[in-house]
């Protein structure tokens, strides 16, 4: 799925990695070791018709027909290694849809919540650190605006702050949790583009988090202010908020002003089937709050009864390419 993205407000101390660093667990589809590859996949990106294939796949993706979701299931499983002993069930047949055990629950109280910010999904932190002014770093030699992540003109609140970009990997849990508690005060659904949201893709597509597809969420917290952007991905796209009984229409913009503003807790739900989350928080960071982690390893806590009463973070160093890469964030897209 996309990647979610912090934006916040608060001064950070300088990331000793450098900038963003790449997930690089040297999973299948590892496209940065082969430049060639990588360079032909972003072109292609560029002339195929992305939201078309993206609805094709997600009429296979909902269908209910025994053997092509079965089929479908299956092969994701072996393809990304899923680990489905800690789905609610790890019966592929409970799931009606492809989509269903893509959004699949985790078993009660398998993350315990914990610390003043949690991580606000499992998957990987491929990038982290200050905001420069106004700019938030996507890879190397790219940046992009809080403004246009945002959709937003005035998002001064934010600049010079400091962000974290988490990527969720096919076989990562796809629903996305609240890390700080706050008052959600609006959302907005922003059309754009789905383009991969890869390693290789997001070193070489400029604005790519600003231009695909994404969810702003606005939170004011006992930190600041704080924003949290799920961002859409090729052929997983469909974003879908707790409160919302279906993803929201493709390339129609929806704004949500909450009045009155809506609670929400620290590990509740704020959505799924997003593929990079980014967040941020104004004026003063609390202590602990991850910020110099780029290529780390974050594991979203949950608590309680369904799919996220409760959810923490912890955040693991990244594991070399001859470990186990079950619990290592992948960089492919399904494609």
């Amino acid at each position: 799925m996309p990647p979610i993205r912090i934006v916040s407000g608060s001064t950070a101390a300088r990331n000793p990695t450098g900038g963003a660093q790449p997930c690089d667990d040297g999973t299948i589809d590892n496209h940065c070791s082969r430049p060639f590859m990588s360079r032909l996949f972003i072109r292609i990106q560029y002339l195929i018709p992305q939201h078309l294939l993206s609805r094709l796949v997600g009429l296979v993706a909902s269908s209910r027909v025994t053997w092509i979701k079965n089929t479908f299931i299956r092969v994701i499983v072996r393809l990304f290694n899923v680990d489905m002993t800690e789905a609610e069930s790890a019966n592929l047949a409970d799931y009606p849809t492809f989509n269903a055990f893509f959004s699949r629950r985790l078993k009660p109280g398998l993350r315990p919540i914990s610390g003043l910010v949690s991580s606000p999904a499992d998957g990987c932190v491929s990038a982290c650190g200050d905001i420069n002014g106004n700019q938030i770093i996507q890879a190397k030699g790219l940046n992009y605006s809080v403004e246009k992540l945002l959709a937003s003109a005035d998002a001064s609140r934010f600049h010079n702050g400091s962000f974290i970009t988490i990527y969720l990997s096919p076989k990562d849990y796809h629903r996305v949790h609240n890390p700080v508690a706050g008052q959600l005060h609006s959302g907005t659904y922003v059309p754009g583009k789905l383009f991969s949201v890869n390693d290789a893709t997001a070193q070489a597509v400029p604005d790519l988090f600003a231009d695909n597809e994404r969810y702003v969420m606005h939170f004011d917290t006992e930190f600041g202010a704080m924003a949290v952007v799920m961002v859409g991905a090729m052929i997983v796209a469909g974003i879908q908020t707790a409160w919302q009984k279906a993803p929201y229409p493709a390339g129609r913009l929806c704004q949500e002003i909450f009045t009155p503003t809506r609670q929400i807790d620290q590990g509740e739900e704020l959505g799924r089937r997003a593929r990079q989350v980014p967040y941020g928080l104004n004026r003063h960071r609390p202590a602990g709050a991850p910020c110099q982690l780029a290529g780390w390893r974050a594991e979203s806590r949950q608590n309680g009864p369904g799919s996220g009463a409760g959810y923490t973070g912890t955040l693991k160093p990244r594991r070399s390419k001859t470990d186990d890469l079950v619990n290592v964030g992948s960089s492919g897209d399904l494609h």
